[in-house]
């Protein structure tokens, strides 16, 4: 009963990652529905045997950015450099929403962080109130119009993006090293929320620049 509930709530909040990562750039988790919910099942199943068999869950936020950016490198024609950033942002945005839910919650007296930490039903409820918020919030971001829509098939590695790759490189080192901030909520909020307005200040200057580029060009077609 433990290992369903495990992989029922981690597959929910699997498919409100992606769905939160997709509309950040402006895509739809529900064009690719069947695609999504079946990597989100098989995440959800390596992530159970890491953290029950294998006992590693300290990789479990590693492995799940590296298999985020392959499934939407997979899935659309971006560059490998632009699915790890967007798979670094949804990250980032469900790591900060999660640490302020868990804080909530706690402070509430409705979970303990002991009891979130070891798969109990204080972890379920944890994972389904953040899961139901990221669904909502990418469902209103993507409703508003609100994401970057610059194409992901420009951002490489070059000289002009050190910025962008010191920020995609902060971002997966502070992931690599979250589960030792596991007790420390208020600490893991603030980082993620700093790392995360970083990244989106880069994201906001390509952004521009893409804005000002079309301007331009339809300019020169007038």
């Amino acid at each position: 009963m433990n290992a369903l509930c495990f992989m029922l709530f981690s597959t929910v909040e699997g498919m409100s990652m992606f769905a939160i990562m997709l509309s950040l750039f402006r895509y739809r988790i529900t064009e690719y529905f069947h695609y999504y919910l079946v990597l989100s099942i098989l995440m959800s199943a390596a992530s159970y045997w890491m953290w029950q068999v294998g006992g590693a869950p300290e990789y479990v936020p590693v492995m799940s950015a590296l298999l985020f950016s392959l499934s939407v490198l997979v899935r659309y024609r971006i560059s490998a450099i632009a699915a790890i950033l967007m798979a670094l942002t949804g990250y980032l945005v469900f790591g900060m929403l999660q640490s302020i839910v868990v804080y909530v919650l706690e402070a509430g007296t409705l979970v303990q962080m002991e009891r979130i930490q070891s798969n109990t039903g204080d972890t379920y409820l944890m994972q389904l109130v953040n899961s139901l918020l990221l669904f909502a919030l990418s469902y209103m971001l993507y409703r508003k119009g609100f994401g970057f829509t610059f194409p992901l098939s420009w951002i490489e590695v070059k000289e002009g993006n050190t910025l962008l790759l010191s920020s995609i490189s902060a971002a997966f080192v502070f992931i690599a090293g979250v589960s030792l901030l596991h007790s420390r909520v208020h600490a893991a909020a603030a980082v993620f929320f700093l790392i995360l307005l970083l990244l989106l200040n880069v994201l906001n200057r390509k952004e521009q620049r893409h804005v000002r580029s079309l301007v331009q060009a339809h300019r020169r077609y007038d």
